[in-house]
């Protein structure tokens, strides 16, 4: 116990070591985003100061982050940091530098700023909303502040299609917007269903097309040999009987020869269904929205059998 009531001094004191170094780091990249600044060289200059707020977050860093951010036009960022700048005063902060130019500075990036003013026709239980590549989020109430320039909007609601709308505005434009969500029709709920399906039907199919082709190629490259084997088995006692003479030997030799052309037959058939099946699965799957594959093989000594392959894409 006394060990560790010892080691507490050493502690709290490279902790504090440690705390003014990194308050001296924020210094330093702060000092380094000044003089970015004043050379107009804004983009660089926020690349620091976030790496200062990442260290220490302080009123004046999101006051001077924000008001690069307007420098280059990103006013929504602009606010944003503003409004944080702002947060930190109403907790206590002290920055009377900020405390004088934050209002103005805020104001300004109000009046550039666009807006858009979504009207949902159909107004659906729950709206989602995905602008540009930001996460989703719920549909806001009152304007919705964009950068001058053009932007991506995706309205998704649950029983409706997916609206999406690309729009360009200006500086301190209003744009009006009106979106209608329309109900999905039970054809559309199916497709959508089939689409999102996770199971990887394109590679099951092409896999199970490639195995068709592969196992034909194998049963009869094996049955061919085995016919070869037959005949030479059916030459061997012709020799030794006779071109005319029958036996027990040469008939079991000659029902294996049969059997093999049939198997042979049966397997290379296949392959070639096989293979034709999967090229035909891998040229029309972009442009069909329904893509249905059977490959059919009757199989002579087992009884006439069927392996169908199908799925909707």
């Amino acid at each position: 116990m006394l060990k560790w009531f010892a080691l507490f001094p050493v502690l709290v004191f490279s902790a504090s070591v440690a705390s003014a170094q990194n308050v001296e780091r924020a210094r330093q990249l702060f000092q380094e985003a000044s003089e970015l600044r004043e050379a107009g060289l804004y983009a660089d200059a926020v690349a620091r100061l976030r790496l200062a707020i990442a260290i220490k977050d302080t009123p004046g860093l999101e006051y001077h982050a924000g008001f690069c951010e307007a420098k280059l036009g990103h006013y929504r960022s602009a606010i944003q940091y503003y409004e944080k700048a702002a947060a930190l005063l109403r907790k206590g902060a002290t920055a009377p530098d900020v405390v004088a130019l934050l209002p103005p500075a805020h104001t300004a990036a109000l009046e550039h700023i666009a807006r858009i003013r979504l009207h949902l026709g159909n107004s659906a239980s729950t709206v989602q909303l995905t602008l540009d590549e930001e996460p989703a989020q719920s549909v806001p109430e009152g304007d919705l502040l964009v950068d001058p320039g053009k932007h991506r909007l995706v309205l998704v609601s649950r029983g409706h299609n997916t609206e999406t709308r690309e729009v360009v505005v200006s500086e301190a434009e209003i744009l009006n917007l009106q979106v209608d969500l329309t109900p999905v029709t039970r054809a559309e709920a199916r497709m959508q269903t089939s689409k999102v399906n996770p199971f990887p039907w394109k590679t099951a199919s092409l896999g199970i097309g490639l195995g068709v082709t592969a196992a034909g190629i194998t049963v009869g490259i094996v049955s061919s040999v085995k016919r070869s084997d037959a005949q030479d088995q059916i030459n061997f006692y012709h020799g030794i009987y006779g071109l005319e003479a029958t036996n027990a030997e040469i008939t079991k030799a000659s029902d294996k020869k049969s059997s093999a052309t049939r198997w042979e037959t049966i397997g290379f058939v296949s392959a070639g269904v096989g293979a034709a099946a999967t090229a035909a699965l891998w040229a029309l799957w972009p442009t069909s929205e329904n893509v249905r594959v059977s490959v059919l093989s009757g199989w002579p000594e087992k009884g006439p059998s069927t392996l169908f392959v199908a799925a909707d894409f």
